[in-house]
């Protein structure tokens, strides 16, 4: 990551195989990371759509590792 792009930008993962996804950030900007369908035509409230949409809803649990700040579980 760097401040407001990800590289690659778009990845692929085979269904119903765990994944680890490590994310480094190599800019200033603080970054937020969501799996979500893409839309079939204009959002205008983004974070409704994620939540709706999102790829981690009904998962069980999801943890994000951030150092010097812990652990977060959704």
């Amino acid at each position: 990551m760097t401040d407001f792009r990800f590289t690659p930008a778009r990845i692929t993962l085979q269904a119903n195989v765990p994944a680890e996804i490590v994310l480094v950030n190599k800019g200033t900007v603080e970054h937020e990371f969501m799996v979500y369908k893409t839309p079939a035509g204009k959002v205008d409230d983004w974070d409704e759509f994620v939540m709706s949409n999102t790829y981690f809803q009904n998962l069980g649990e999801v943890e994000g590792e951030f150092p010097g700040v812990g652990t977060r579980r959704g």
